[in-house]
């Protein structure tokens, strides 16, 4: 017989179990060393974080475990780390890169190439680049990675194109003068707006050429 008020073939749902924060580190570290390790020929673009930066990023709930891969966002917006680890999978990329803007993501960095396609196509513009350095280059990137003499390019979320063309695709000799201009172009949290310290440093000195 059925108790009163029990639907019929009807169980209650589990409750989805939490992941505690050093477990997801855990995890996040032991998968992508073994995705350098199996797949050097594409991992050696993708920097690993220090362990010290996985742990913060868990207990910030800003590491993104998904469908085939994960990738980890640090406090100022920084995408790093994103990996896949189920080759053959499709979408797997981009869907990690739409979950970490929602966590927060705004910026990256990366060596130009195929990586600079899948994050165009998720909203991101090349604010700078500078040229390849050899000397700067991955222990780990093969010699056919480093004929290709790709680009360094910072790049900054911007789906509704509004940072101005004339400011987008700078080129630098610095690492830290390209990350300081992407870093100006990144839209101020809660705003929705681009940083405009660098547009009002750049609109004084306009201002200032003028003789009259």
């Amino acid at each position: 017989p059925t108790q009163p008020g029990k639907e019929v073939g009807k169980e209650k749902p589990q409750a989805k179990e939490e992941v505690k924060p050093q477990d997801l580190a855990k995890e996040y570290n032991e998968r992508i060393t073994k995705a350098k390790e199996e797949t050097p020929d594409q991992m050696w673009s993708v920097d690993k974080p220090s362990e010290a930066e996985i742990v913060d990023a868990a207990k910030g709930g800003r590491i993104v475990k998904g469908d085939g891969g994960m990738v980890m966002v640090k406090p100022d917006g920084d995408i790093v780390g994103l990996f896949k680890d189920t080759p053959g999978k499709k979408g797997v990329a981009d869907q990690l890169m739409k979950d970490a803007v929602a966590k927060g993501g705004t910026k990256l960095d990366n060596f130009d190439g195929y990586l600079t396609k899948i994050y165009e196509r998720n909203g991101f513009r090349v604010a700078s680049r500078i040229p390849f350095d050899p000397a700067q280059a991955p222990k780990d990137m093969p010699a056919s990675g480093a004929a290709k003499k790709p680009d360094v390019v910072f790049m900054v979320h911007d789906p509704a194109g509004k940072i101005p063309a004339e400011q987008l695709n700078k080129k630098f000799e610095s690492y830290d003068d390209a990350m300081k201009h992407r870093d100006s172009l990144v839209p101020e949290k809660g705003t929705g707006k681009q940083n405009e310290a660098f547009f009002t440093e750049k609109a004084a000195k306009a201002s200032s050429d003028v003789p009259y």
